[in-house]
């Protein structure tokens, strides 16, 4: 694999296996002798992202200024990231995130694409060299949430899920090479099969 850093991004529903894989990207990336960063919302304490924390542990209904508020949050803190983002591949090291703009775009509506197409005329600011979408079933990913006796939140709710990946699979059709170098959708079939499946194509880049 060469050594040239990358920016990757998972991404899928909640219950999709995210964090498994981006730990065993780091596990292989370590094992190969690659310096890496990790970047998710939940671990970091990037000040964006705790209020985003604490705004989804919230108790307010769901509606849409409450998606417009959590979009907004969330592309700021993108946008914060960024710059550490920039740093770390300037500095060699492979960048390894949890969601980014698609999330932003799959849990909110497509009013968001235009002002990430204003940020990503940026040059600042980071595509990710390959998004891997996990896609999986809404129903297996709850049973996934449920089996980890994980608390269920804000949108850890079937009706919802359905319509978060359906935003997902459109996004990616219609503008995926907007938001990524690279694109791959991975059917859920085991941490492991997937997790090969991803280095197979990081390999392919030579």
């Amino acid at each position: 694999m060469q050594r040239t850093p990358k920016h990757i991004v998972l991404e899928g529903i909640d219950g999709s296996g995210k964090d498994t894989q981006a730990d065993l990207l780091c596990e292989s990336l370590d094992n190969l002798g690659i310096d890496f960063i990790k970047i998710t919302q939940r671990e970091s304490s990037n000040f964006l992202n705790v209020v985003i924390n604490k705004f989804l542990a919230s108790k307010q209904e769901q509606s849409d200024n409450f998606n417009r508020t959590l979009g907004l949050l969330c592309l700021a803190a993108h946008t914060y990231n960024s710059n550490i983002i920039k740093s770390s591949l300037a500095r060699g090291q492979w960048v390894i995130e949890v969601r980014n703009y698609c999330s932003t775009v799959a849990y909110g509506d497509e009013s968001f694409i235009p002002i990430i197409e204003r940020f990503l005329e940026d040059k600042d600011l980071c595509k990710p060299d390959l998004t891997v979408f996990l896609d999986i079933h809404p129903a297996e990913a709850l049973f996934r949430i449920q089996d980890r006796n994980k608390t269920i939140e804000h949108y850890e709710h079937l009706e919802i899920l359905l319509v978060v990946r359906r935003n997902y699979q459109r996004l990616i059709t219609k503008y995926g090479r907007l938001l990524s170098r690279d694109f791959l959708t991975i059917q859920y079939e085991g941490a492991d099969t997937i997790h090969k499946t991803i280095m197979g194509r990081l390999e392919a880049y030579g």
